[in-house]
């Protein structure tokens, strides 16, 4: 849950997270846990599957923030622009693992793309 979520910052030497299947996270909680309260050492974050991560919020990690992988597979707002942000960022030592299909979130289709996925869902 969220709660559990913003605690992790204390965690200094957390250097593994994986938060695929923790659905329950939110939009704000997700926003303040990656722009505000990221554990220093982290340098493996698995985020698949999660619908509440945005591609600009890992753009703009805290600068100590050194990933040697960052796990973005199945997370519908990341795209190929937000890929090569990524590389660019952390560089060649950073493996980014992704399934992003399109260019960016202006790119025709990107609406009706995502309103599939959400239909696709099972309640």
């Amino acid at each position: 849950m969220d709660e559990g979520l913003l605690c992790l910052h204390q965690l200094g030497h957390l250097t593994d997270l994986s938060l695929q299947g923790c659905y329950h996270l939110t939009y704000p909680c997700m926003s303040e846990f990656l722009c505000q309260k990221l554990p220093p050492q982290i340098s493996k974050l698995n985020l698949s599957y999660l619908l509440t991560v945005h591609g600009e919020w890992l753009a703009t990690l805290p600068s100590q923030a050194k990933f040697e992988r960052l796990d973005v597979r199945h997370v519908d707002s990341i795209t190929k622009k937000d890929v090569r942000t990524f590389h660019s960022r952390w560089g060649k030592d950073c493996e980014v693992l992704s399934t992003a299909k399109l260019e960016s979130d202006d790119e025709d289709g990107w609406r009706q793309y995502v309103d599939d996925i959400i239909g696709a869902q099972p309640i």
